[in-house]
């Protein structure tokens, strides 16, 4: 792995035989592909434009939907691919595309097993919404990040840091490669194949507005080089996009860049909190999917709103799940505190009545 200065970065790439394989960022996606093609022989070369791996794989929840696992059977919960496939086109409403589904849950079992002999480790397994058994398998994304990067070292591949790709080469319509920028200095970087795993756009609001304007007042969250790199190159290459209207917000992310908050969020409405807006209601039937959740909020004032919870949720605290770790939260001060319904109206700028009535027909 290299974090080297830009000039001998570029004259190494220079020089250096065109990989097999040339993987375009550093996430799960990117880090798995790299180490699944130099198990099988190939020489691998992976880019990318930050200092830092990881992507918004590092910023996750770090939850996996698998089913039929080790976990699973310990805990004496029977699950199978069928059941999982099931799940996901209900949740999907008749939307989904089969085939796509159909790879996912053949292979699920392979990849999960796969990465644990990689080295990464699972723990708590909960019931997520919209699953008809407990199938979220928690790991530590950055750790996980971690090990991925230190296996491919071992395997020989090279990581170089600080490059940003800028355009796919075309050679009689096949990729042969990429166009890289080094502190403005461009270098063709050439490969047999090339994998494009930059991540999403979140970050980049030009795009935004052009292919999911529903989602601009959302909270931009994502890893900060979420800038739809790979696809812009993609789709300079001929391809194009797809699937843009099923874009969806995630609930329960901090709306303020904070160095306190990793990006996860908190879903405490699925441990009993209510989801109220700033007119201090309730909007929604909290045990939805958080990506339909998502939907709720931004159709409230504001397109935010508050989550709103008693000790007993607090006490179902879990500090092996981001999402439910209140306790953390709750230490660095990102949650609001009062001991009566009136005074947390007058912290959260909501209706006192309202807040009341509320919680009193919520409970």
């Amino acid at each position: 792995m290299s974090r080297s200065d830009a000039g001998s970065q570029g004259a190494r790439l220079r020089a250096g035989e065109p990989p097999d394989v040339l993987v375009l960022g550093t996430g799960q996606a990117g880090l798995c592909a790299a180490v699944a093609a130099a198990q099988r022989g190939a020489s691998v070369l992976v880019l990318e434009k930050l200092a830092f791996p990881g992507g918004s794989t590092s910023m996750s929840s770090g939850l996996s939907a698998y089913a039929g696992t080790d976990e699973q059977v310990a805990l004496g919960i029977h699950d199978s691919a069928e059941s999982l496939r099931a799940d996901i086109l209900a949740t999907g409403q008749g939307r989904c595309d089969e085939s796509l589904v159909d790879v996912y849950c053949r292979e699920q079992l392979t990849t999960y097993r796969w990465l644990k002999d990689l080295g990464v480790t699972y723990g708590h397994v909960h019931a997520g919404s919209g699953q008809s058994v407990a199938r979220s398998h928690s790991t530590d994304p950055s750790r996980m990040i971690d090990t991925l990067l230190r296996r491919a070292e071992e395997l020989g591949v090279s990581v170089e840091f600080g490059i940003r790709a800028v355009q796919l080469l075309v050679e009689a319509e096949a990729v042969v490669g990429v166009l890289c920028e080094i502190s403005g200095a461009m270098v063709e970087v050439r490969a047999s194949s090339v994998v494009l795993a930059t991540g999403g756009f979140s970050r980049n609001l030009e795009l935004l507005e052009r292919f999911v304007p529903h989602m601009v007042n959302a909270i931009h969250g994502g890893a900060v080089g979420s800038e739809g790199d790979g696809l812009l190159m993609g789709w300079k290459a001929g391809a194009d996009f797809r699937d843009t209207p099923y874009v969806k917000g995630t609930f329960g992310i901090y709306p303020h860049d904070d160095p306190r908050e990793s990006g996860t969020g908190i879903l405490a409405v699925y441990k009993g909190a209510v989801a109220v807006n700033f007119s201090g209601r309730r909007f929604v039937d909290e045990s939805l999917p958080y990506k339909a959740l998502g939907d709720a909020c931004l159709a409230q004032e504001g397109h935010l709103a508050w989550q709103v919870f008693d000790q007993q949720t607090m006490d179902r605290d879990d500090p092996d799940v981001h999402i439910y770790w209140f306790s953390g939260r709750l230490a660095t001060g990102l949650l609001e505190t009062a001991d009566t319904l009136e005074e947390l109206a007058d912290k959260i700028g909501v209706p006192a009545d309202e807040l009341i009535r509320t919680v009193e027909g919520y409970n």
